[in-house]
């Protein structure tokens, strides 16, 4: 399984982009820089897209990419709860501002297929076995256990807060994919939110540890930009601690799992 980071950051700029992952090059997770991450022939392969929650860096490219696919003359099936679904009609895909994909422009042939997801279910997407696991976010959001036919297995939890290591437990990933959103300063702001630091990481991470036994290899997103290099030097620290696999992703990078 190769995990393509395409979007690494929770701020968006000419070099970092909006979270988003491709798996295999034919399954996105999230939307933050579905369309302005990759070129046509690359989201012209995408045929599903897992949604965590309907936060705008995580939403956002359903506009762009579903106008692309609809001058493609091409459908995508996008998997999220009905909330994040009625969310995303009534705000980046409203009709008052641009074309709600999901209904349209024909009725009869959307370039959207949704398919609900409810938290806590495993469903199949083409090839891959799909787990929804939630978290504790500032809205609700499912995580993603991606599992292919051979058994290697990537878990995307999303934004998360402290504490988040319980509900990682429900899976049993190969490499976890997770969030430092900023550096252990402004610990108190990203609990606020329901992010994490790496101090909020390392407990999390120690009661993974305690509870399944071992650490996969960890692969942070979502980190903004003005706390990055802080970030890298505590989280470096956390990994010694640990004796833990933990990289700090950027855009372009490419997980084998």
């Amino acid at each position: 399984m190769k995990v393509r980071i395409v979007g690494a950051h929770q701020c968006e700029t000419a070099h970092r982009r909006f979270t988003t992952m491709l798996v295999d090059d034919a399954l996105a997770i999230d939307a933050g820089s579905l369309a302005g991450g990759l070129t046509l022939e690359e989201q012209s392969r995408i045929h599903d897209v897992l949604v965590t929650h309907r936060h705008w860096d995580h939403v956002k490219d359903l506009a762009g990419f579903g106008y692309n696919l609809l001058c493609g003359h091409q459908t995508a099936t996008v998997f999220c709860t009905e909330e994040v679904r009625q969310a995303v009609s009534e705000s980046v895909l409203s009709p008052r501002i641009w074309m709600d994909f999901f209904s349209g422009p024909d009725p009869d042939h959307p370039v959207y297929q949704h398919t609900r997801v409810e938290p806590e279910v495993r469903f199949t997407v083409g090839s891959y076995e799909v787990s929804s696991i939630p978290v504790n976010h500032s809205v609700p959001t499912q995580g993603y256990e991606v599992r292919d036919a051979a058994g290697r297995c990537v878990y995307y939890t999303s934004d998360n807060g402290p504490g988040c290591g319980q509900f990682w437990l429900a899976a049993r990933p190969d490499v976890l994919i997770t969030e430092c959103t900023y550096s252990n300063v402004e610990a108190e702001n990203a609990a606020r939110h329901g992010h994490l630091y790496p101090g909020a990481l390392e407990e999390a991470l120690t009661t993974f540890q305690d509870g399944a036994g071992y650490l996969p290899r960890v692969v942070l997103v979502h980190v903004n930009p003005f706390y990055e290099e802080r970030v890298a030097i505590e989280v470096g620290e956390v990994a010694r601690r640990l004796n833990a696999s933990i990289d700090v992703g950027q855009e372009g990078m490419v997980v084998s799992v």
